[in-house]
């Protein structure tokens, strides 16, 4: 069995639909700023390498900061991975509710 799910043109109908309609798109809306996020990581590594071989104040605060940008960047991601891990369960659900073939049909 062949199911064509349009996400991008979804349209919800029942209230129920349009509540994880809601909570999935406000999730999703995120990922265009996240993705660009993560293409454009900073890597701290050689500012780490420096304040290792040379260990002065100057290079050891670089480091520091550095790693404290990539920290940030971690957490933000890991937070992201956690709301796309809490809605993608509702949106299962509500698709593949009672009969999934069906039920997928009819959430077109």
């Amino acid at each position: 069995v062949q199911i064509f799910l349009d996400f991008e043109n979804a349209v919800p109908k029942s209230d129920a639909e349009k509540e994880v309609y809601g909570q999935v798109a406000a999730v999703l809306s995120k990922a265009p700023e996240i993705l660009n996020k993560i293409n454009s990581v900073s890597d701290c590594h050689e500012l780490v390498l420096r304040a290792i071989t040379d260990p002065i104040p100057e290079t050891e605060e670089d480091a520091w900061n550095a790693v404290l940008v990539s920290m940030d960047q971690l957490k933000e991601f890991y937070d992201y991975s956690l709301e796309l891990e809490s809605v993608l369960p509702k949106l299962l659900v509500a698709l593949c509710k009672d009969d999934p073939t069906s039920s997928l049909e009819d959430q077109q």
